[in-house]
């Protein structure tokens, strides 16, 4: 009888120590960390996209809204216009004291603060002007005169001008059609019967001031209140226009020039030169630009919108960093926590393959010591029978 071996404790491959089979777990932290790290920067990536697509959106919809108000208040601005001209459709033989109570009547200064004046011109011929002076004349403007003098034999003098002061009196005697823009937006109104407007120019009641640009609105109006059809009988009934400065600046400020959010710039066109901006040239780029285009009757102007850093402050931009910061830290937690059970399973399978080699020197004694002992030795078991002896004893007994 032989006494059997018992089971080792951990098996492992013939020339494997304990140490290299633990190779493939050390690299799982690593590995865990870089899975982590990726899926950190796949969702630091989606909430950027996601936050800069909500700011785009919430963007647009401020300009459209900024860009509505600054249309309705331009439409505003011409229907200035085109009252004036309905009064002289209403009555045509309009007088100067019932012109200027009607301007007044419209209180430019609070309502349209880019209006300064509201003007009428009438149509004369060579045979028709000495009647016009001296009835000017009998209005109490004593020095009335048609300037400049040296013009064709058709005109259109600026007859009546309110709110009457020293800047629009000046005003009156000129003959629009003496001067090129102001001619050709009056010639397409008497054409057209629709308001013209001109480019930007400088208003013969701002020359010698430092006066933002402005430009003209002119409607027509047709002898005997009348609305012709046709281009020829417009041109055969056309008495006059009435005319409305507008200077672009106050008029834009009404709109844009309380926000904080959004800065506005008007072009006219699409120039490089601005008419109106809101606020000063910025140092920075801003995060979100748009451009939209208005169109004023015969006229196109365009706005840049530009978000300004309340705009930019009130967007999530904290929440990426946010999901970065938090991804970051979880993933070196994650890793950490790896490392460390890593290290206590390496530290356990050192522990486990000491204690599985003392194990088997201590079983190779003993069966040294079994088998060659001088003395019989033998195992009895619990139903009296023998389970192992050394051949000592069975020598012994045989």
């Amino acid at each position: 009888m032989q006494r059997s071996s018992s089971p080792d404790p951990i098996d492992l491959a013939p020339g494997e120590s304990a140490m290299d089979s633990v190779t493939v777990p050390k690299r799982l932290p690593l590995l865990a960390l870089l899975a982590a790290l990726l899926l950190t920067a796949l969702a630091w990536h989606d909430t950027r996209q996601r936050v800069a697509a909500d700011a785009e959106s919430r963007f647009a919809l401020r300009v459209e809204e900024l860009h509505r108000r600054f249309e309705n208040q331009i439409q505003v601005y011409v229907q200035v216009t085109r009252s004036a001209a309905a009064l002289f459709t209403a009555y045509p033989e309009v007088k100067r004291g019932e012109w200027n109570r009607f301007v007044e009547g419209l209180h430019l200064a609070e309502r349209f603060p880019g209006i300064t004046a509201v003007a009428f011109a009438r149509a004369a011929d060579q045979w028709t002007t000495p009647a016009m002076v001296t009835e000017a004349r009998m209005d109490g403007l004593r020095n009335f005169r048609i300037w400049p003098e040296a013009t064709g034999p058709v005109r259109l003098v600026t007859l009546y001008a309110a709110p009457v002061n020293e800047r629009t009196l000046r005003t009156l005697g000129y003959d629009l059609l003496s001067e090129p823009v102001r001619r050709a937006a009056a010639e397409q109104t008497r054409d057209s019967g629709e308001p013209a407007i001109t480019r930007a120019v400088t208003l013969r009641l701002d020359e010698g001031e430092s006066s933002p640009p402005a430009v003209l609105v002119f409607q027509a109006v047709y002898r005997d209140g009348q609305s012709p059809a046709t281009q020829e009988q417009r041109r055969a009934t056309f008495a006059g226009l009435v005319m409305t400065p507008i200077h672009i600046a106050p008029l834009a400020e009404s709109v844009f020039g309380r926000m904080n959010d959004i800065a506005a710039t008007v072009f006219e066109g699409h120039g490089e030169f601005p008419l109106y901006r809101s606020r000063p040239e910025p140092s920075d780029q801003p995060v979100l630009t748009a451009s939209r285009d208005v169109t004023l009757g015969n006229r196109v102007w365009s706005v840049r919108y530009e978000s300004r850093s309340s705009f930019e402050g009130g967007v999530d931009s904290w929440k990426p960093t946010l999901v970065l910061a938090t991804g970051l830290s979880l993933s070196v937690l994650l890793s950490t926590l790896l490392w460390a059970l890593a290290a206590t399973r390496d530290r356990a399978l050192v522990i486990a393959g000491r204690i599985t080699a003392s194990l088997r020197r201590r079983e190779t004694e003993l069966d040294l010591l079994f088998n060659q002992a001088p003395l019989g030795i033998a195992l009895i078991g619990p139903d009296a029978k023998f389970t192992d002896c050394n051949p000592a004893f069975a020598r012994a007994v045989g």
